[in-house]
């Protein structure tokens, strides 16, 4: 029996998001994982289009208060997410050698790995973006040379205390940075056997971690002072979402989803999501506190719910995930670069209904041209040996180059 141009076209579909599905240079992949960072990458995504909205209100407008809007002004806890996936992935290599006898983590190769995987994309959007800020005239080369400098090794918030002007999301992955320069250290708290002590540990470090320094909403306010910066724009302020990772990644080793999946948790992802927004909306306060516990236990239900880890799973929720980094780089400049046309559709309308329109609008034009980018210089990264593979195709065009002036370029 024919499949039906239906079926066809689903199965096309399907290849597409599989071809763009992230390699790992470890084999680990769990599609749940970035079905995760989707979510993550969501929540920041509706944020700043919310605030673009609210930009291009005409004069003398006041700015929108309903709930929907309040609520999408905090959904920047969309990097806290991002945080604690961070922490899971680092710590996992680290808790296996020191849980479960696994091989010796190479530091070398470590840090060769973050630079080799995430520093080309990071600087291609960094040089990109500097370069349409010069030629459209939002700056000159000498006044943004030194923020693009310091943005390019990732220490602008710690000189400025600002975010970076060149592209300003970057000041989370700032705190990346430092997170992955000092994880084999913090990642020794595996060292210790005693699964509650070891467990407890990292959770009371979290806690305090949370209650010194719960999370901003306007993290502009980090401007103010070198010890606001401290709290909110680095890892000592953020420290309490990459340890919950490091809890995530302990479960994940000592009781194996795959064995250890229960329906329950299913309630828990059906109940909490929802749960989580209400508390964003009533209660912000608490909701900020108690986020590292809240991203843990969502995340501990999506790992051990047997309907959640389909649906986080699921082939083109998961291939968007994987492509995060790109998004996450792109989307705040395309969301600008956009509105300065489309926002001019209805401003006349409700903020909700100018919200839909603009959300209808850029989404498929940000996925198209992040797929574009992820593509051509994120996905080509993840193979652990482009470098080398790099340098003997340079390697080879070189010695194909026709001899210059009539001269041989070997001897006979």
């Amino acid at each position: 029996m024919q499949p039906s141009g239906s079926e066809v076209h689903q199965g096309r579909l399907r290849s597409f998001f599989l071809g763009l599905r992230r390699h790992t240079s470890s084999g680990f992949y769990v599609a749940e994982l970035d079905g995760l960072r989707f979510v993550a990458i969501l929540l920041v995504f509706i944020y700043h289009l919310s605030g673009d909205v609210v930009r291009h209100n005409l004069p003398g407008v006041p700015d929108p208060a309903s709930g929907v809007f309040v609520l999408l002004g905090r959904l920047n806890i969309g990097v806290p997410l991002f945080f604690a996936i961070s922490g899971m992935i680092l710590g996992l290599p680290f808790a296996r050698y020191w849980l479960k006898n696994g091989t010796k983590v190479s530091l070398k190769r470590y840090f060769l790995r973050r630079v080799t995987r995430l520093e080309p994309p990071y600087v291609v959007a960094m040089v990109l973006f500097f370069l349409l800020k010069y030629f459209g005239h939002r700056g000159t080369i000498g006044e943004m040379l030194p923020h693009l400098a310091a943005s390019l090794v990732y220490l602008h918030g710690l000189i400025y205390r600002e975010f970076s002007n060149i592209n300003s999301v970057a000041w989370s992955l700032e705190v990346e940075v430092q997170f992955y320069i000092l994880a084999p250290l913090l990642a020794t708290v595996f060292a210790i056997r005693n699964a509650p002590l070891r467990r407890a540990t990292i959770g009371v470090a979290m806690l305090l971690a949370a209650i010194w320094t719960p999370w901003l909403t306007d993290l502009n306010a980090a401007r103010l002072s070198p010890s606001i910066w401290l709290r909110h724009l680095s890892l000592a302020g953020n420290v309490q979402y990459f340890l919950a990772g490091f809890l995530l990644a302990d479960f994940f080793l000592s009781l194996p989803p795959a064995a250890h999946r229960n329906r329950r948790w299913d309630i828990v992802t059906l109940v909490g999501w929802p749960l989580f927004m209400l508390l964003l909306l009533e209660t912000p306060n608490v909701a900020f506190t108690a986020l590292p516990v809240i991203i843990l236990t969502l995340y501990v239900a999506v790992f051990y719910g047997s309907s959640s880890t389909r649906a986080f799973g699921t082939v083109w929720v998961a291939s968007i995930g994987g492509m995060c980094y790109s998004i996450y780089l792109l989307h705040n400049y395309l969301i600008v670069l956009i509105g300065f046309v489309t926002e001019r559709i209805g401003q006349s309308l409700p903020d909700e209904v100018r919200f839909a329109i603009q959300f209808l609008i850029m989404t498929p034009i940000v996925l198209a041209a992040s797929i574009s980018f992820y593509l051509l210089i994120e996905q080509p990264c993840m193979d652990s040996d482009w470098p080398s593979r790099l340098k003997n195709f340079v390697l080879i065009k070189l010695r194909n180059i026709p001899p210059a002036f009539g001269f041989p370029n070997s001897a006979p």
